[in-house]
């Protein structure tokens, strides 16, 4: 039996692996023995902690589909009432794959 998901409920899995894998590394504890290099270890975890909700998409990568887009400008469209820019658009966007 196979199961599909749906590109939204993907990115939401995504999204929340990537959070519990951050909030893994940047919770307060003993480090343990798998951490050779304490060194590389307070590297990684002042990177990540830099890691912003607006810099998430950009470290993510996220694709936005041509679909996502079009129902993205038609909702702007019909909230402001006129054509939106593609800089609203693309900002729509990312908190739609946020």
């Amino acid at each position: 039996m196979s199961h599909r998901v749906s590109g939204g409920s993907a990115r939401r899995l995504t999204i929340w692996l990537v959070i519990a894998l951050v909030a893994g590394v940047l919770a307060p504890g003993p480090r343990t023995a798998h951490a050779a290099d304490p060194a590389v270890y307070d590297q990684v975890r002042a990177e990540l902690a830099a890691v912003t909700y607006d810099s998430l998409g950009d470290v993510m990568q996220v694709r936005d589909r041509w679909q996502d887009r079009t129902e993205v400008t038609a909702e702007l469209r019909a909230r402001l009432g006129r054509e939106p820019s593609p800089a609203e658009v693309t900002a729509a966007l990312r908190t739609v794959a946020m």
